[in-house]
């Protein structure tokens, strides 16, 4: 009601309002005439003014302020009785007058500063639609998933159009359960995300996460998923966002060329084994005959012959060495255990440390690629403790639980003075890697009695089928 009143007035015309106005402080002064001397309009008169002022003008307002001391006065003199002072009516106008003016122009100055609020708010209400569309523009163009929560999470701000193409659920979905997001990811890797994002609360919000999620008709897709904090003006941390992508396809292309790495390591472990070490046992042959028909003719040099067919001897065993590690995984179906017993022996042979199997029950890896990805992790981890671990003693262990078999390798050697970082080096990139092509955990923590343990647990059984390219 008042702001309809306020909105009718400020569409008066300034002639009519001042006319108005001069007709209202007519109705005081006869309200005030018409009443007992001892009751006084002195603040009623101010209403005018107030109202002309700030609908009219300051010069509406000055003018106002003069009829209503006039006013004000004829009315004293009107109700001016015998003994009193005939000057105070004269008096109480002027004083009335200042007070009027003063009035005037604190409610032209309040008028004025509530204009330039009025602009600097929609300005800058202007700037922020501007800026907001931008942004919305950016992030609904976009396939990567923009999200942006409060600093405990516990509330989705704003989440792009791509969360509906990529989790394959609606925004609405998460705005109204923001732990949808996180119930989606694949059960293996849940726990560490949920680590990571508790930890990335002591370190200011940030944490960078490779994880799968599995959509509602039960593929799995690969994200790629990094938060970063917003303070305010004050500095303080009041809202976490990220960018989550689908790097699916880019997770099958790093596989396959892992894949096609390992075919080339077995093709080239099979023409060493096929090719050189038969050329090897030929050229050894070949001495053996020569040694013999020099010592047929008691010469001298059949020694000679003798040393270099060890000679070619060694290099046949350790070409074979070779050969089985390029290509250790045989497709049957206790393959994987025989290889890692193969290892073994090739590494006590090769470096002269000891070096064990050890395995509680029997484990069977029907799939060959799981399989040899599985050696390659085992035979990087002994590589890395000879190399890096300078170990004496090293014991690989195989354990078959009923939902996971788990693969460690352990050693004596200098141990890990901190929990290595998720990058680090390229074996250790590489070792992550192929567990998380598995689907297994990967960890590197330090021996309770010294040295390095490295831990691969495998699931037995996938929860979901995994997307095709």
């Amino acid at each position: 009601m008042v702001q309809r009143i306020v909105d009718w007035l400020g569409q008066r015309s300034k002639t009519s309002l001042t006319v108005a106005g001069v007709i209202l402080v007519s109705v005081i002064a006869v309200l005030d005439h018409s009443t007992p001397t001892e009751m006084t309009f002195t603040i009623s008169y101010l209403f005018p003014v107030l109202l002309f002022t700030w609908f009219v003008g300051r010069r509406q307002g000055i003018f106002i302020s003069f009829v209503c001391a006039f006013a004000w006065l004829i009315v004293n003199l009107t109700q001016l009785r015998q003994g009193w002072n005939p000057l105070a009516p004269y008096w109480n106008a002027f004083n009335g007058l200042v007070a009027f003016l003063a009035v005037v122009f604190l409610a032209s100055a309040v008028k004025t500063l509530n204009a330039e609020l009025e602009e600097r708010v929609e300005r800058r209400t202007a700037e922020l639609q501007a800026s907001e569309q931008q942004f919305r523009q950016l992030a609904e163009g976009i396939h990567e998933v923009f999200w942006m929560t409060d600093v405990e999470r516990s509330r989705v701000i704003y989440v792009s159009p791509g969360y509906a193409s990529i989790w394959g659920r609606t925004c609405e979905s998460l705005y109204t359960a923001p732990d949808s997001r996180l119930e989606a990811v694949h059960p293996e890797d849940r726990e560490r995300v949920m680590q990571a994002a508790m930890t990335s609360q002591l370190h200011g919000g940030r944490y960078d996460e490779e994880y799968r999620i599995i959509r509602p008709d039960q593929t799995v897709r690969w994200i790629h998923d990094q938060a970063f904090p917003i303070y305010d003006k004050a500095g303080v941390l009041y809202r976490i966002g990220g960018i989550a992508e689908d790097i699916t396809d880019r997770k099958l292309l790093e596989r396959q060329i892992l894949e096609v790495g390992d075919q080339e390591q077995r093709r080239i472990g099979r023409d060493l084994h096929d090719g050189l070490c038969q050329h090897l046992s030929a050229t050894m042959f070949a001495c053996k005959i020569v040694e013999e028909e020099l010592d047929k003719k008691s010469l001298p040099e059949a020694a000679q012959v003798r040393q270099i067919a060890e000679f070619i001897d060694r290099a046949i065993s350790q070409a074979r060495d070779v050969a089985e590690g390029l290509d250790p995984v045989k497709v049957d179906a206790n393959g994987f255990m025989s290889a890692l017993e193969e290892l073994t022996t090739s590494i006590q042979s090769m470096h002269r440390i000891q070096c064990s199997f050890r395995s509680d029950s029997l484990v069977l890896i029907d799939d060959t690629a799981t399989a040899i990805h599985l050696y390659r992790i085992a035979q990087e981890a002994v590589n890395n403790a000879i190399r890096h671990g300078r170990a004496t003693s090293i014991e690989i262990g195989l354990t078959n639980l009923p939902e996971r078999v788990i693969l460690t390798v352990q050693d004596n050697g200098i141990g890990i003075s901190k929990p290595p970082t998720r990058r680090g080096g390229m074996g250790m990139h590489t070792m992550r890697y192929r567990a998380r092509m598995l689907g297994a955990s990967f960890d590197v923590s330090a021996g309770a009695k010294g040295g390095t343990i490295v831990t691969c647990a495998l699931p037995k059984s996938p929860v979901a089928k995994t997307v095709e390219p």
